[in-house]
Protein backbone atom coordinates (compact mmCIF):
# COMPACT_ATOMS: atom_id res chain seq x y z
CA UNK A 1 0.00 0.00 0.00
CA UNK A 2 1.37 3.40 -0.91
CA UNK A 3 1.03 6.54 1.11
CA UNK A 4 0.22 9.82 -0.55
CA UNK A 5 -0.56 12.90 1.48
CA UNK A 6 -4.00 14.40 1.07
CA UNK A 7 -2.37 17.74 0.33
CA UNK A 8 -0.49 16.21 -2.61
CA UNK A 9 -3.86 15.05 -3.95
CA UNK A 10 -5.25 18.57 -3.71
CA UNK A 11 -7.21 17.98 -0.49
CA UNK A 12 -6.73 20.80 2.00
CA UNK A 13 -7.99 21.31 5.52
CA UNK A 14 -10.17 24.24 6.46
CA UNK A 15 -8.92 25.90 9.62
CA UNK A 16 -12.27 26.63 11.26
CA UNK A 17 -14.08 24.79 14.01
CA UNK A 18 -17.42 24.88 12.17
CA UNK A 19 -17.64 24.99 8.37
CA UNK A 20 -20.21 27.80 8.38
CA UNK A 21 -17.68 30.01 10.17
CA UNK A 22 -15.75 30.42 6.93
CA UNK A 23 -18.51 32.76 5.71
CA UNK A 24 -18.17 34.96 8.78
CA UNK A 25 -14.59 36.13 8.36
CA UNK A 26 -14.10 39.85 8.86
CA UNK A 27 -13.31 40.54 5.20
CA UNK A 28 -16.52 38.89 3.97
CA UNK A 29 -18.64 40.47 6.71
CA UNK A 30 -17.24 43.86 5.72
CA UNK A 31 -18.07 43.33 2.05
CA UNK A 32 -21.60 42.16 2.83
CA UNK A 33 -22.11 45.13 5.16
CA UNK A 34 -21.05 47.55 2.42
CA UNK A 35 -23.32 45.73 -0.06
CA UNK A 36 -26.23 46.12 2.37
CA UNK A 37 -25.38 49.80 3.10
CA UNK A 38 -24.44 49.05 6.71
CA UNK A 39 -21.49 50.40 8.66
CA UNK A 40 -18.75 47.73 8.32
CA UNK A 41 -17.07 48.60 11.64
CA UNK A 42 -20.40 48.43 13.46
CA UNK A 43 -21.20 45.13 11.73
CA UNK A 44 -17.90 43.55 12.80
CA UNK A 45 -18.40 44.85 16.35
CA UNK A 46 -21.90 43.32 16.49
CA UNK A 47 -20.64 40.01 15.09
CA UNK A 48 -17.82 39.96 17.64
CA UNK A 49 -20.26 40.70 20.47
CA UNK A 50 -22.59 37.91 19.33
CA UNK A 51 -19.71 35.42 19.01
CA UNK A 52 -18.33 36.30 22.44
CA UNK A 53 -21.78 36.12 24.04
CA UNK A 54 -22.46 32.67 22.56
CA UNK A 55 -18.97 31.50 23.53
CA UNK A 56 -19.35 32.72 27.11
CA UNK A 57 -22.56 30.69 27.46
CA UNK A 58 -20.93 27.60 25.92
CA UNK A 59 -17.33 27.87 27.13
CA UNK A 60 -17.25 24.75 29.30
CA UNK A 61 -18.70 22.69 26.45
CA UNK A 62 -16.14 24.11 23.99
CA UNK A 63 -13.22 23.36 26.33
CA UNK A 64 -14.47 19.83 26.94
CA UNK A 65 -15.22 19.18 23.27
CA UNK A 66 -11.74 20.25 22.17
CA UNK A 67 -10.15 18.17 24.94
CA UNK A 68 -12.18 15.08 24.06
CA UNK A 69 -11.38 15.44 20.36
CA UNK A 70 -7.67 15.57 21.15
CA UNK A 71 -8.04 12.44 23.28
CA UNK A 72 -9.98 10.69 20.50
CA UNK A 73 -7.24 11.61 18.08
CA UNK A 74 -4.62 10.21 20.43
CA UNK A 75 -6.57 6.98 20.94
CA UNK A 76 -7.03 6.57 17.20
CA UNK A 77 -3.29 5.99 17.03
CA UNK A 78 -3.36 3.08 19.45
CA UNK A 79 -1.21 0.15 18.41
CA UNK A 80 -3.86 -2.40 17.44
CA UNK A 81 -1.49 -5.35 17.33
CA UNK A 82 -1.16 -5.38 21.12
CA UNK A 83 -2.07 -8.77 22.55
CA UNK A 84 -3.54 -9.47 25.96
CA UNK A 85 -5.73 -7.52 28.34
CA UNK A 86 -2.93 -6.33 30.60
CA UNK A 87 -0.89 -5.08 27.63
CA UNK A 88 -3.90 -3.23 26.23
CA UNK A 89 -4.66 -1.72 29.64
CA UNK A 90 -1.04 -0.67 30.07
CA UNK A 91 -0.95 0.99 26.67
CA UNK A 92 -4.26 2.77 27.25
CA UNK A 93 -3.09 3.98 30.66
CA UNK A 94 0.00 5.50 29.04
CA UNK A 95 -2.08 7.18 26.36
CA UNK A 96 -4.65 8.51 28.83
CA UNK A 97 -2.35 9.64 31.62
CA UNK A 98 -4.54 11.75 33.96
CA UNK A 99 -1.89 14.45 34.27
CA UNK A 100 -1.77 14.79 30.47
CA UNK A 101 -5.56 15.02 30.31
CA UNK A 102 -5.49 17.76 32.92
CA UNK A 103 -2.72 19.58 31.06
CA UNK A 104 -4.67 19.40 27.80
CA UNK A 105 -7.86 20.61 29.48
CA UNK A 106 -5.98 23.51 31.09
CA UNK A 107 -4.45 24.53 27.75
CA UNK A 108 -7.90 24.55 26.17
CA UNK A 109 -9.33 26.53 29.08
CA UNK A 110 -6.60 29.14 28.61
CA UNK A 111 -7.31 29.26 24.86
CA UNK A 112 -11.07 29.79 25.20
CA UNK A 113 -10.71 32.24 28.08
CA UNK A 114 -8.32 34.27 25.92
CA UNK A 115 -10.81 34.18 23.04
CA UNK A 116 -13.45 35.71 25.31
CA UNK A 117 -11.25 38.75 25.85
CA UNK A 118 -9.99 38.88 22.26
CA UNK A 119 -11.20 41.38 19.70
CA UNK A 120 -10.17 39.11 16.84
CA UNK A 121 -13.31 37.62 15.28
CA UNK A 122 -11.32 35.55 12.79
CA UNK A 123 -9.43 33.85 15.64
CA UNK A 124 -12.67 33.09 17.48
CA UNK A 125 -14.07 31.53 14.29
CA UNK A 126 -11.09 29.17 14.10
CA UNK A 127 -11.88 27.64 17.49
CA UNK A 128 -15.58 28.17 18.25
CA UNK A 129 -17.63 25.14 17.23
CA UNK A 130 -21.26 26.26 17.38
CA UNK A 131 -23.79 25.72 14.61
CA UNK A 132 -25.87 28.66 15.86
CA UNK A 133 -23.14 31.21 15.28
CA UNK A 134 -23.81 31.70 11.54
CA UNK A 135 -27.59 32.23 11.83
CA UNK A 136 -27.19 34.48 14.88
CA UNK A 137 -24.71 36.78 13.16
CA UNK A 138 -26.53 36.68 9.82
CA UNK A 139 -29.76 37.80 11.51
CA UNK A 140 -28.16 41.25 11.84
CA UNK A 141 -28.34 41.59 8.05
CA UNK A 142 -32.10 40.88 7.93
CA UNK A 143 -31.73 38.90 4.71
CA UNK A 144 -34.10 36.09 5.63
CA UNK A 145 -33.37 32.40 6.01
CA UNK A 146 -30.07 31.53 4.28
CA UNK A 147 -30.07 35.01 2.74
CA UNK A 148 -26.55 35.83 3.91
CA UNK A 149 -25.13 32.62 2.45
CA UNK A 150 -26.96 33.21 -0.85
CA UNK A 151 -25.66 36.78 -1.02
CA UNK A 152 -22.07 35.60 -0.46
CA UNK A 153 -22.53 33.05 -3.27
CA UNK A 154 -23.86 35.77 -5.58
CA UNK A 155 -20.88 37.93 -4.67
CA UNK A 156 -18.61 35.02 -5.63
CA UNK A 157 -20.12 35.26 -9.11
CA UNK A 158 -19.56 39.00 -9.35
CA UNK A 159 -16.65 41.39 -9.69
CA UNK A 160 -16.15 40.98 -5.92
CA UNK A 161 -15.10 37.36 -6.33
CA UNK A 162 -11.40 37.87 -5.59
CA UNK A 163 -12.11 39.89 -2.46
CA UNK A 164 -14.46 37.20 -1.11
CA UNK A 165 -11.92 34.47 -1.88
CA UNK A 166 -9.22 36.53 -0.18
CA UNK A 167 -11.31 36.46 3.01
CA UNK A 168 -11.57 32.67 2.81
CA UNK A 169 -7.80 32.22 2.46
CA UNK A 170 -7.39 32.87 6.19
CA UNK A 171 -8.86 29.41 6.68
CA UNK A 172 -8.01 27.62 3.44
CA UNK A 173 -4.41 27.99 2.33
CA UNK A 174 -5.01 27.69 -1.40
CA UNK A 175 -8.23 28.19 -3.28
Amino acid sequence: MFSVSLKALGVHTIDVAEIGNILLNEATLTMVAVNQHLDPVDTITKALTIAKDLLSRDIEHQISLRTCRALENSLSRIYNKTIGLSNIQSMAAKMLDPSEIEKLYTQNKILYTALLTSDNLDEILKHFNHKGLLPNICAAFELGKNGYEKLVLRMLNSDQREEIIQGFTKYVASL
